[in-house]
């Protein structure tokens, strides 16, 4: 009798650690903190305590127009989402309560238009015509119960620019410019700043039909650097295609421009292409 009442006790002491265990477990999945997150054109804080951190460099004061922000966890699920236009209040922060877990944390900040759409951690697409200048950052964040940490996201320019200058004056009837880079897209991976998809477009209205002036076309490419084929139409009011022009093996990069000066829908054209040092050093010439 008392091997048996020995053996009970040790069963159920046992049944009581795996519940005690249990409990624990419970109670560190559902544990959480508040996360405060500041951005900045260059640099995004996290804090997981009650408090907003400093800003290295103002959002406001950047130029950037809109701010998008999101959170996925580690299925990939989107936990956390905002846009934010400079107008906004408190522009540049956010604050929201996460489970204890690790985290992927993407920014993307524009300069023209209303933002981006973070559809996945690995994809960012816009629905504008034309892109404009656009930094992003993604990181892996972990929230925990045992520390606390000030977290610095450096948010890089991912995005490329073709800056055609014609020497001659437009087609009156030409109403849109529209560009199709072969090598690059609208949409882009985060991560890397490599664009998810080809032969993006940019659709911009002729502001001006004098010698000289200047068309900007923003897009992601496909691969960091390399010679891209874009092809330049200009378009009626309605939307039809009047002359064609393409530009053969175009040397773009990312974070940089490439600069394009030439005739346009003429029957010749001769220019010259270079990157511009203003936002990374190094030029390249080329002509066609």
């Amino acid at each position: 009798m008392k091997k048996l009442i020995m053996m009970a006790l040790i069963v159920l002491a046992g049944l009581g650690f795996v519940s005690c265990q249990s409990a624990t477990d419970d109670e560190a999945q559902t544990s959480s903190a508040t996360v405060h997150v500041s951005i900045a054109p260059f640099e995004l804080q996290v804090t997981d305590f009650d408090g907003t951190s400093q800003k290295t460099v103002g959002a406001t004061e950047s130029g950037i127009a809109s701010l998008t922000f999101a959170i996925f966890d580690e299925n990939g699920e989107n936990v956390y989402n905002a846009t934010q236009n400079s107008t906004d209040e408190g522009f540049g922060n956010f604050s929201t309560e996460l489970k204890f877990g690790t985290y992927t944390f993407v920014a993307v900040g524009c300069k023209v238009g209303t933002g981006a759409t973070i559809e996945s951690k690995n994809k960012v697409s816009f629905t504008a015509e034309c892109l404009s200048d656009t930094y992003s950052a993604s990181q892996s964040v972990e929230i925990s119960a045992t520390s606390s940490k000030n977290i610095s996201i450096e948010m890089s320019r991912p995005i490329s620019c073709l800056n055609l200058k014609h020497t001659n004056v437009l087609p009156s009837t030409v109403k849109k410019i529209r560009f199709t880079v072969a090598n690059g897209g609208k949409s882009f991976d985060p991560t890397t700043g490599l664009a998810t998809e080809t032969n993006g477009t940019c659709v911009r209205d002729v502001e001006s039909y004098k010698a000289g002036t200047s068309l900007t076309c923003y897009i992601f490419l496909a691969a960091a650097e390399g010679n891209t084929d874009v092809t330049v139409e200009g378009l009626d009011a309605d939307g039809n295609v009047l002359y064609t022009q393409v530009l053969k093996n175009v040397p773009m990069k990312q974070n940089k421009k490439t600069y394009a000066t030439g005739a346009l829908f003429a029957d010749t054209a001769t220019g010259s292409f270079v990157f511009n040092t203003n936002w990374e050093e190094g030029t390249l010439t080329y002509t066609w």
